[in-house]
């Protein structure tokens, strides 16, 4: 059993006027997910529920994980600039966070959908 270790590297985004956000960056989640092989332990939600997953469920897991990283910063930004922190700085980062958002949803669809259409080819043989 392989266990994937979610160490304390993080990437700092800057809020306006608040404490920096922490979250794992796209690589870590990804390298967590593509490291894996066969039936192994993975925790991408960091919840400390370990369940036995194969690679193709730990690189949906990943992803999903991506997915809600980003969208709670979105909610974030939002949030921020709806309270009134609506400068120039505060909407270009929440607009910026927004499309790397729509890139990471486009990807994450186009790679599980690309592993399961090779692992459907591999059970037709």
């Amino acid at each position: 059993m392989t266990t994937i270790y979610t160490g304390p590297a993080h990437t700092v985004l800057p809020t306006s006027a608040s404490a920096p956000t922490l979250t794992p960056t796209l690589s870590q989640s990804l390298a967590q997910a593509s490291a894996l092989s066969g039936l192994t332990s993975v925790n991408p939600s960091g919840n400390g529920n370990n369940s036995q997953t194969s690679w193709y469920e730990a690189l949906a897991a990943a992803w999903g994980s991506v997915l809600n990283n980003q969208a709670n910063n979105i909610a974030t930004l939002s949030n921020t600039i709806g309270a009134g922190s609506n400068d120039p700085a505060s909407i270009t980062n929440l607009t910026a966070q927004t499309l790397e958002f729509s890139f990471d949803a486009t990807s994450a669809s186009t790679s599980i959908t690309e592993s399961g259409d090779g692992l459907k080819q591999l059970g037709q043989k």
